[in-house]
């Protein structure tokens, strides 16, 4: 009977806090510990150490046996251009030249993994989500932080974010509505201002002896030919009527 790697059993989750709630309860019942309260923040480290580990023994073992004999890897590994070593903790990371940087260890040498394993996507919907979709740069920034290095990172975010609904949604095209048909009166031959539209604008202050009135122009087009034709209005009562009877 094939043997069943946790990793895979975690493929199953949504989430990759559901997945190590999981483990880090399955870590609680090895160590005999009945208490039955929230996993704590170390315990949830414990458990992404020990998801992180398997999904690495799945991907690399070869890699592995080589670092851990402290033999260098070959040229045709994925791993060889990275520099990568072994952490106490057994954990393949990404090698560099920030080792006397005044930075925490999980910052300066990043933890390895695939780019094309459910448990990455949960990785990356994870930070996602946690800087509210605000797009890959921002997603990869928030993964590196954690020290997680993917391989091939920014395909494998950008094809989560074409495949994010919510990003879909908030950065999609504006649509555009299809004009209708162009009336008859539009298109068909007929003598000027047979058919015509009409609108009114102003007011216009003039000023009749010492009296200042207000006067309005309206405007006519012709439909067929494009043609204008204005008149000067007393007051907005006259549109209003030609409005009524048309």
């Amino acid at each position: 009977m094939e043997q069943v790697s946790l990793s895979d059993r975690l493929s199953k989750f949504s989430s990759w806090s559901k997945e190590t709630q999981a483990v880090a309860l399955l870590i609680r019942c090895v160590r005999r510990d009945k208490s039955t309260n929230h996993s704590t923040v170390q315990e949830r480290e414990d458990a992404q150490h020990v998801i992180i580990k398997d999904l690495q023994r799945q991907i690399c073992p070869e890699e592995i046996k080589l670092l851990s004999k402290k033999t260098q890897l070959p040229r045709q590994s994925k791993l060889y251009k990275m520099h990568t070593f072994l952490d106490q903790d057994g954990l393949p990371k990404v090698g560099g030249r920030l080792k006397n940087a005044s930075l925490l260890d999980s910052l300066k040498h990043l933890v390895i993994i695939p780019k094309d394993h459910p448990i990455t996507r949960t990785i990356i919907a994870h930070y996602h989500e946690k800087v509210q979709h605000q797009g890959k740069g921002m997603t990869i920034n928030e993964i590196r932080s954690h020290g997680y290095w993917i391989q091939g990172i920014n395909r494998a975010v950008a094809t989560y974010l074409h495949q994010c609904v919510t990003c879909r949604k908030l950065r999609r095209f504006t649509e555009e509505q299809r004009m209708a048909d162009l009336p008859s009166e539009r298109v068909d031959p007929s003598p000027p201002f047979t058919y015509c539209g009409m609108d009114c604008f102003g007011p216009f202050l003039t000023k009749q002896a010492c009296k200042v009135q207000k006067r309005y122009g309206l405007l006519f087009t012709c439909l067929c030919c494009r043609a204008i034709h204005i008149e000067m209005l007393d007051d907005l009562s006259t549109f209003l009527n030609v409005q009524c009877r048309s």
